[in-house]
């Protein structure tokens, strides 16, 4: 068989799952086949995780998702991180909304500082 038929048959079958994000599609297909690394960054619940499961599964390839940061410091720290995670995930929702403005990030930033590192560092993870 063709490879263009192969890779057309996979487009098509991806797309079948990942509906409405051809470009995304292609171009993670085209990254995986070149043999590059592929970082998927987006808001949440656009469907990232779902597009390396289409793609592992239709490829045959092993499936794993690696924990964020603030999934990681709560499993291994508990309540005394929860504040730490709390601030991680209202920055990074900040950095994809349309209307961020500096204003907002800097508040941010700025409140990085007030958080109980001292807490959690003296803590041993589970």
């Amino acid at each position: 068989m063709n490879i263009q038929i192969i890779i057309k048959n996979t487009l098509n079958q991806l797309n079948s799952v990942i509906l409405g994000k051809e470009r995304a599609v292609h171009d993670a297909l085209a990254c995986l086949l070149a043999g590059g690394h592929l970082l998927i960054e987006d808001v949440p619940g656009v469907g990232k995780t779902t597009l390396a499961q289409a793609l592992a599964h239709t490829l045959g390839f092993e499936f794993s998702r690696p924990r964020a940061l603030a999934q990681a410091l709560d499993q291994s720290f508990g309540d005394a991180a929860k504040p730490v995670c709390e601030w991680l995930l209202r920055l990074e929702r900040a950095r994809y909304q349309a209307d961020a403005s500096t204003g907002a990030i800097s508040a941010l930033q700025r409140e990085f500082k007030r958080l109980p590192w001292s807490t959690l560092l003296a803590q041993k993870p589970r």
